[in-house]
């Protein structure tokens, strides 16, 4: 197994192709997974934000990797935003472009910020903190 060096993330090699990328600092405890292949890879779910799952995935492997999101909640698409292709349930997709019904994001900020046990990314500002494609 690699070294790999970001802190806000956990990552478990659970063989050689599955690795679990969790964020346990978060009071959500968020679990994202890779599977690797020959030509590509596809990515579980894409975490907070938080932190930047995708410099995880970029220690991991070289191969072009697919976002396969499992449903369309704040603690699952924070990355979405560092991937080309993105697969999404038809019934969720309007979420990613009108806002996740009945949360607002305010809400999300909110959510985002509470309960972090653990430092949080420099980079990180729940002011201005953000999902992909939500308004």
């Amino acid at each position: 197994m690699k070294n790999i060096a970001v802190p806000w993330f956990t990552v478990q090699e659970l063989d050689s192709e599955t690795f679990a990328i969790s964020e346990y600092g978060h009071w959500e405890k968020v679990h994202s997974f890779l599977l690797l292949r020959e030509t590509r890879a596809a990515l579980i779910d894409t975490g907070l934000g938080i932190g930047s799952i995708k410099r995880i995935t970029d220690q991991l492997t070289d191969l072009p990797i697919i976002v396969l999101t499992t449903h369309v909640h704040a603690d699952h698409i924070g990355g979405h935003g560092d991937y080309d292709t993105i697969y999404v349930h038809g019934d969720d997709a309007i979420w990613l472009i009108n806002g996740i019904e009945g949360l607002s994001l305010e809400q999300i900020r909110k959510n985002m910020a509470r309960d972090i046990t653990i430092p949080i990314p420099e980079s990180l500002d729940t002011f201005t903190y953000r999902l992909p494609g939500i308004p």
